[in-house]
């Protein structure tokens, strides 16, 4: 009998879990991983160096920070906004764990793999679907981290030329599997005249689940004065930014990518997807597709 191959699951999750034990994890584990620790070092690097060249508006809203470690725990005193912050944690730490994992399991990025990517996080798993190695993945990572920057940056800005106020974007509701909640929201949209760009939507649907999506001051009105709404059981979600939010202007990819030798670095495979996208022939083309 031939001896059984490895099938890996590679989940990659969103940014709204709480990530400074995570990071503060991984600082542990670089005492023991030299490849771990260069990639926190070089990470941190690259961050210091981008978020300098951000808008002086929003600069003032990133506290120095001498390592990734310090700039989590900065963070994780604050409210949870400036969303970017998170999301840049976010990717070093699902990256982090992912070079852990590979170098204690080589079979990881070697062997036969479903790679899934959920919101953000959607980079972090193209990259660890075209990595073959630790070290290949810590370089393709760090590569790629300015242009992962630009685009959460880009994002973040976005979210504030539709409202400045920080504030929770998005309400989780619970719902029968027949039950269409969009008509509600059309209803509120028009009864309350909200302009184009800042009326509610849906972002994520599930079976018997919602997630609607409106600036802070738009989405409390929704959920207090919708009676479709107030009727189902449900909760705030942490998120801080307009997200899924297809009635606004794409992030062009040409708008954020930075150079790098991953966009011509060749790929044999496609990473499986769990939504239609083109054979990518290089990294950069399935970036390309994370920003639509």
């Amino acid at each position: 009998m031939a001896p059984a191959t490895k099938h890996h699951l590679l989940l990659f999750g969103d940014q709204t879990d709480d990530i400074t034990g995570t990071i503060a994890q991984l600082y542990a584990d670089s005492r023991y991983s030299k490849l771990l620790a260069d990639f926190l070092r070089r990470a941190s690097d690259v961050l210091q160096v981008e978020l300098g060249h951000m808008d002086p508006a929003f600069r003032s809203e990133v506290p120095p920070f001498e390592s990734i470690q310090q700039m989590a725990e900065e963070h994780a005193k604050t409210d949870g906004s400036p969303v970017f912050q998170s999301c840049l944690l976010s990717y070093i730490a699902r990256v982090g764990e992912l070079i852990i994992r590979a170098e204690r399991d080589h079979t990881l990025l070697t062997s036969e793999r479903t790679v899934v990517g959920l919101c953000i996080n959607l980079l972090p798993a193209a990259l660890a679907a075209y990595s073959t190695t630790a070290t290949e993945l810590v370089r393709n990572a760090v590569e790629a981290l300015p242009t992962y920057t630009e685009l959460v940056i880009k994002s973040f800005e976005r979210s504030k030329m539709v409202e400045k106020a920080d504030g929770y974007w998005s309400h989780l509701l619970m719902r029968p599997a027949d039950l269409d909640i969009q008509p509600a929201v059309d209803k509120f949209n028009a009864d309350y005249k909200i302009p184009q760009h800042k009326k509610a939507w849906i972002g994520v649907v599930g079976r018997t689940w919602s997630t609607i999506s409106a600036p802070p001051s738009v989405l409390t009105k929704l959920v207090e004065n919708c009676e479709e709404i107030k009727a189902l059981p449900g909760m705030t979600l942490p998120v801080r930014g307009a997200v899924h939010a297809g009635h606004l202007p794409n992030i062009l990819y040409d708008d954020v990518v930075k150079p790098s030798f991953i966009g011509i670095y060749p790929c044999t495979k496609r990473p499986p997807s769990c939504r239609p996208i083109p054979l990518c022939p290089t990294p950069s083309s399935l970036c390309a597709s994370v920003c639509v």
